[in-house]
């Protein structure tokens, strides 16, 4: 079984979940935060440790086996919901997705070149096949076109499978919800083997019928507007930025406005768009910078409104 992911990040869990029954050891790492800014104490560091080394063996312990090993994965980290879609796998797409990555981290060189590779591997991979494949989607934006755009080159006779994450999950008296299977846990992805279906043909002409339309119309973001996979405009998510935008102080730290977006409205979407679109609204003049960030890392530095906006 070939398993298909859309994202780096669900592919490192997928990769782990699948080598976790042969885990002898492994290391963690805590960051640990004040609330006042001051450094903990030894030990709190040590109590914080302890916590979480507990945590992660209690996963384990409960972990659903992933059959399977490590190089039955494949992904295609292509970003489809933003830019240009006319041919994915090509340099330009390796050169715009190079771009949306120096909004969060200048100094990470050739990455849309690797994330190009990654996918033409893992295209072959999945072509070469002759067992079926599984595919992990969703409503993250991402997901669902990488999804869509992949049904249109597997052959007609591809054993396809489907795992599709909930919109969300109840345990007891809590309701989970995940953006994207990146977000799902590695022990905790057995768990959905469950709601593995066939992808019927209707389906599949479904799908792809929505993909071709979407490439021709190549607009420049795509989202689920009412469960559906929508063109929409390079502003279509200004609307957000906006509205937590008249929340912050005059200044204010960008990387906080950021994070707020993300974890109030469950979007779906990278940082890094939300970081490229409030580029337009500083070249607007509704922003003003006020540090710059030390290691160019665009959104580690404050703003300054000019105006309320609205």
């Amino acid at each position: 079984m070939t398993e298909i992911l859309f994202t780096e990040s669900a592919a490192g869990s997928m990769q782990y979940a699948k080598s976790i029954k042969n885990t002898i050891g492994s290391s963690t790492t805590v960051i640990y935060m004040t609330d006042d800014g001051s450094e903990p104490t030894p030990e709190e560091i040590a109590e914080a440790e302890a916590k979480v080394e507990r945590e992660r063996r209690k996963r384990i312990k409960n972990a659903v086996p992933m059959e399977g090993n490590p190089q039955d994965v494949a992904w295609f980290p292509l970003n489809l919901s933003v830019g240009n879609i006319s041919d994915p796998f090509s340099d330009a797409r390796a050169e715009f997705l190079q771009s949306q990555v120096l909004c969060s981290d200048p100094h990470m060189s050739d990455v849309g070149k690797t994330m190009i590779e990654s996918a033409r591997q893992s295209l072959e991979k999945v072509l070469s096949s002759d067992g079926p494949l599984r595919i992990w989607t969703s409503n993250n934006p991402d997901e669902l076109c990488g999804f869509c755009h992949l049904l249109t080159l597997l052959p007609e006779t591809a054993d396809i499978r489907v795992i599709k994450l909930p919109e969300y999950e109840v345990s007891g008296t809590t309701l989970t919800t995940h953006t994207g299977w990146g977000e799902v846990l590695p022990e905790r992805l057995g768990a959905y083997l469950p709601l593995e279906k066939p992808l019927t043909d209707i389906e599949r002409r479904h799908y792809t019928t929505i993909w071709h339309s979407l490439r021709r119309e190549n607009g420049p973001l795509r989202a689920v507007v009412n469960g559906r996979l929508t063109t929409v405009g390079a502003d279509f998510y200004d609307c957000f930025i906006l509205r937590e935008l008249e929340k912050q102080p005059q200044e204010f730290h960008e990387a906080r406005l950021i994070g707020e977006i993300l974890g109030r409205y469950q979007l779906g979407i990278s940082d890094s768009l939300i970081a490229r679109r409030i580029e337009h609204l500083i070249s607007q003049g509704i922003l003003t910078p006020v540090t710059e960030s030390a290691d160019g890392v665009l959104y580690r530095r404050y703003l300054r409104k000019q105006y309320c906006a609205k």
